[in-house]
């Protein structure tokens, strides 16, 4: 037995009584096996009632030998010629190691030779390789000849590989319990399927229940069915058990629990109660496994390595029928994140050894009926493999399914009727071989029998780490790389949601400092906050809204929803969305477009108004050619109207939509910018003395003969067209919130930035993003940002966000007085220039995100929104404060100009463009 409490020092006093009782029950017993030697042993608080109950054992009990396990705390009297043993991990959490190291350093343990041994790695527990230390130490003490027992040779390895097995299964059903969840289960099975009721018999005390259909007196052997995705257990087996029947085989029908990390479980269950579930102890079994249950047949042929002869020689042939082949084979599903493929059963074909036969099947999870190729494929191509390395005696493929659909009655698919009469006419040879390699390669991996004790850690421990972790995916820069993941196609989504959940954790599991990095660590918290959770609803809660913020599922919810919904989306799909804007970045960087429209701005006058208006053309003809393509009709208005409405409804669901259409905004306003930078630099050429336009006249033009003009681009006015007149207009402006009132003036050729720069004077205001003119929509649900490229046109009425009017002059200054002959065509230039680095700047204005590399090998990475205006410093404390161990500071923190050999960085320059990308040095 043992204590849930470590002791600090001194020991443990037994109770008088319970040691009196030890006493008495080993004077019992020893009139019962007179003549066998007695070892005494205990773990924990039973290794120390051992130790004190010595001196009170009666003369004609004598021990030879003493056990010790994770027990020794002080020193204790040993009867003179008994052998003591005491072992003790190096990683004993409850009794540390120099507790025991002083009781055996004490001069009366010293005296009486007692042999402390300690274990690398070992916690407060009784390992495989300290039972084969106990072994040896029974050997030692006392050999015991093998006649004596009773026992051949190989039945205490026998018994060894059997408790490796069983301790094997139960650590792998901890470390998988997070599939259990029902967003992953209701891929593999029907999560209320109609099964068995309690009218029909169990094993494993009640955990499994099975219907037996026997063929009678005359049977060949008993058929093992566990069933795949189905409704009815007993209707979708009918058929296939009739079939089986007129081959004069039983069929027990097994209802095994539907959680994800009992299916091992389950069918170690079946195969330690073969005799029950067959009604025979010797008759030939064959095992059909359908859809997810591959796991439990390919499970109950492997672990039959670890149990006696008599049992492996029944096991006769194993058939995958529609069968799961491995993770990746599955539909991309929430499955969270996982290091390696908890279901694996193309590489677990190599330790089944009996017969195989693969079937394409018609299980709606992996059947090849339902398209589902890549399982059969995956298996049929690893068994192939196997059986020509002579690692399976035999491998029968058939795409096919198990029954023939021919035919009006219940027959076997030839290639599974063939495959299952040679296994029953066939005596199964064992192979020693594929069990050592079962046992060497799979029961003694240190990997899987790395301890994973759920009473090394504490409830609030675990609750604090699901908190910090959920912390940082609420971020809106998770929130966005989240939707970026979903985007992507497995296995790469898979992979990279891992990548990202890992990169989540890290941070905590160090602050916490009880788990392994990288992904051992993940498992390790996994199983263990699996494990704590059923006892803790706090928990409980926490972890599932961890793995909610974790979940792909989720957001493909919500797509799926507003999909459905094409009142709203007007019938388009987010992924139309995301190819638009894809495809907008690659036109507005395309060199073709680029030369079109500088083209037609020659073409036209050159001017940078003309470069404005065939830039406002561009943009529309591009908008409207997307928009014709995404299906709308009607007129241009409507059609651009519903393309608004739809990518506004889009944008507000994935931010990483609304990221991308921030990227083409800027591709936008670098293309107008550059236009009337090509423009101004052409005015400002021409705008010289005459003298010196006389002196370089005879020079040839720089410029070609422009291409013809495009048809989809409005005509600029023709060259000898008076330009209309230019006069000056009020504007009157309303707080919308408000309703405060201000006029201001402005030239009638304005747009909509000319007005924002004349309220922004009247105002005193500084900031261009503290003055929005907008549009209300619709039913007043809300506010339209006006362009700042849109020309006033005939509007004089304009609604406002922004700061307060209230105390602002009622009228302004005209912005500016019509232009002097001979000047014109520079203003023009200056102030398109000015709307060109305005908008740019106001672009970038609200946020500049930069992206900040952590550990790129390990690919961690953490994206940062700053504010205008930030500077270097800015960056680390932002960093500090969203660290969520709480433990780092800014000053902890070096900053370099990503790539090899960016210079450092000081914390007082102001962030620019150049640093959308760092390194911490």
């Amino acid at each position: 037995g043992e204590s849930s409490s470590a002791p600090q020092s001194g020991s443990w006093e037994a109770p008088s009584k319970i040691r009196q009782r030890l006493a008495a029950t080993l004077a019992w017993l020893t009139t019962r096996v007179r003549g066998v030697p007695l070892v005494l042993g205990g773990f924990s608080q039973g290794a120390m009632l051992v130790t004190q109950s010595l001196p009170t054992l009666a003369d004609d009990v004598k021990p030879i030998g003493v056990l010790i396990l994770s027990g020794l705390v002080s020193a204790f009297e040993l009867p003179s010629g008994v052998k003591c043993l005491a072992i003790h991990g190096d990683r004993d959490e409850r009794i540390s190691l120099e507790m025991a190291r002083g009781a055996a350093a004490a001069d009366q343990m010293k005296k009486a030779g007692l042999d402390l041994q300690v274990i690398p790695e070992l916690g407060h527990e009784i390992s495989d390789g300290v039972l084969d230390r106990i072994v040896g130490f029974c050997d030692e003490v006392k050999p015991v000849e093998r006649g004596v027992a009773r026992r051949e040779d190989d039945s205490w390895v026998q018994e060894a590989n059997q408790a490796k097995l069983l301790r094997w299964v139960k650590r792998i059903s901890q470390m998988i319990t997070m599939f259990d969840d029902e967003r992953f289960m209701t891929h593999l099975v029907v999560l209320d399927m109609a099964g068995l009721d309690s009218t029909f018999p169990t094993v494993g005390n009640g955990l499994v229940r099975y219907a037996l259909h026997d063929a009678g007196p005359d049977k060949r052997g008993t058929v093992v069915l566990f069933h795949g995705k189905v409704a009815d257990l007993q209707r979708d087996t009918k058929a296939l058990v009739e079939a089986y029947k007129r081959l004069r085989l039983s069929v027990c029908v097994v209802d095994y629990r539907q959680k994800f990390s009992q299916f091992c479980v389950d069918a170690t269950i079946v195969l330690e109660e073969l005799e029950a579930v067959t009604g025979s102890s010797s008759s030939p079994v064959i095992i059909h496994a359908c859809g997810c249950a591959a796991i439990h047949g390919i499970h109950m042929a492997m672990a039959s390595q670890s149990y006696p002869a008599f049992l492996r020689r029944r096991l006769r042939l194993l058939v995958l029928d529609g069968g799961i082949g491995n993770f990746k084979s599955l539909p991309p599903m929430p499955t969270g994140c996982i290091a390696v493929d908890p279901i694996g059963n193309d590489k677990k074909l190599k330790y089944v050894g009996i017969p195989l036969c693969i079937l394409g099947g018609d299980d709606a999870c992996c059947g090849q009926v339902h398209k589902q190729t890549g399982h059969f494929s995956v298996l049929a191509t690893s068994a192939e493999m196997l059986r020509q390395d002579n690692l399976l005696p035999s491998v029968v493929v058939s795409p096919g399914t198990a029954l023939m659909t021919e035919t009006g009655d219940a027959r076997l698919n030839p290639e599974l009727y063939q495959a299952a009469t040679e296994a029953l006419d066939q005596t199964r040879n064992i192979a020693s071989k594929v069990t050592q390699s079962f046992v060497n390669d799979v029961l003694s991996s240190p990997d899987i029998n790395e301890a994973i004790d759920p009473a090394k850690y504490k409830v609030n421990d675990l609750i604090e780490i699901c908190k910090m972790v959920a912390s940082v995916a609420q971020k809106k820069q998770s929130a966005t790389h989240m939707w970026e993941l979903r985007a992507m196609q497995e296995p790469q989504r898979g992979q990279e949601l891992y990548k990202f959940i890992l990169s989540c954790c890290e941070p905590a599991f160090k602050k916490h400092g009880g788990f392994e990095p990288g992904a051992q660590g993940f498992q390790q918290f996994e199983a263990v906050a699996a494990s704590l959770s059923q006892g803790s609803l706090e928990l409980a809660e926490v972890r599932a809204q961890l793995l909610e913020a974790f979940s792909l599922q989720r957001l493909d919810e919500q797509v799926l929803q507003l999909e459905r919904d094409t009142h709203s989306s007007f019938g388009v799909k987010l992924s139309q969305c995301h190819e638009v804007l894809d495809n907008a970045i690659e036109e507005w960087n395309s060199d073709t477009l680029w030369a079109e429209a500088f083209a037609q701005v020659q073409a036209n006058g050159g001017t940078p108004a003309v470069a404005r208006d065939v830039f406002r053309g561009l943009n529309d003809t591009i908008s409207l050619s997307h928009a014709r393509r995404l299906g709308f009709k009607g007129t241009d208005t409507e059609v651009t109207q519903r393309m608004d409405g739809t990518f506004h409804l889009w944008m507000h669901c994935d931010p990483s939509l609304r990221a991308k259409g921030g990227t083409v905004q800027k591709k936008a306003m670098h293309f107008l910018q550059r236009l009337s930078d090509e423009c101004s630099s052409q005015q400002a050429a021409q705008a010289v003395p005459n003298g010196a336009a006389k002196k370089v006249s005879n020079e040839p033009s720089p410029v070609e003969a422009p291409p013809p003009i495009r048809n989809d681009v409005p005509k600029e006015r023709e060259p000898n067209r008076a330009p209309p007149r230019v006069e000056d207009v009020q504007v009157s402006i309303e707080h919308a919130t408000d309703g405060d009132v201000v006029s201001v003036t402005v030239p009638s050729s304005a747009c909509i930035l000319d007005v924002r720069q004349a309220l922004l004077k009247l105002v005193g205001e500084t900031r261009l993003s503290q003055v929005k003119l907008v549009k209300r929509l619709a039913g007043g649900t809300g506010f339209r940002t006006l362009q700042d490229d849109e020309p006033l046109g005939t509007r004089r009425t304009l609604l406002m966000l922004g700061n307060s009017l209230a105390g602002a002059p009622e009228e302004a200054a005209p912005a500016r007085s019509p232009a002097a002959p001979g000047t014109e065509v520079h203003t023009e230039a200056v102030a398109s220039q000015q709307l060109a680095k305005v908008a740019i700047q106001e672009a970038s204005m609200e946020e500049i995100q930069i992206t900040v590399h952590i550990e790129r090998d390990l690919g961690l990475a953490s994206c940062l929104t700053i504010p205008p205006g930030s500077k270097v410093r800015d960056i680390k404390e932002q960093m500090a404060q969203e660290d969520p161990t709480g433990m780092l500071s800014a000053a902890d923190l070096g900053l370099r100009l990503a790539g090899e050999g960016g210079r450092a960085l000081r914390d007082e320059e102001p962030v620019t463009a150049a640093m959308v990308e760092l390194d911490v040095c």
